[in-house]
């Protein structure tokens, strides 16, 4: 598990407004499956996995569609540090990246399994 901080951020967040192939290209620099999004005040909206992708691909998405869309809107998230929980969830199996906010939903950083 690596936290990872702002200035490192590029690989792993995507606009609401970017594209399905936008979101494929983080996904793919990342190797973490997933990539957080947020709106431009940098409030976390979602997260788009490398399955949502395959899913609205195979559901006839074209890959000039907004990620906004297509992301899932029913994420987990931290707004304090509890790393053991992050290390519980990530031992399901089922989470590689969850981003941490603050109290108004400002990404703060992101965990990766």
């Amino acid at each position: 598990m690596k936290v990872i901080k702002s200035d490192r951020f590029h690989n792993y967040i995507c606009f609401e407004t970017d594209t399905l192939l936008d979101a494929l290209l983080k996904i793919e620099k990342n190797s973490h499956r997933c990539a957080v999004v947020i709106n431009n005040k940098f409030e976390v909206v979602g997260t788009i996995s490398d399955g949502d992708a395959r899913k609205a691909l195979i559901d006839g998405r074209i890959l000039q569609t907004p990620i906004k869309k297509i992301m899932n809107t029913a994420f987990t998230k931290f707004t304090k540090e509890n790393l053991d929980f992050a290390k519980k969830i990530f031992s399901k199996g089922h989470f590689f990246v969850i981003p941490r906010t603050d109290s108004k939903n400002i990404l703060k950083e992101i965990i990766i399994s």
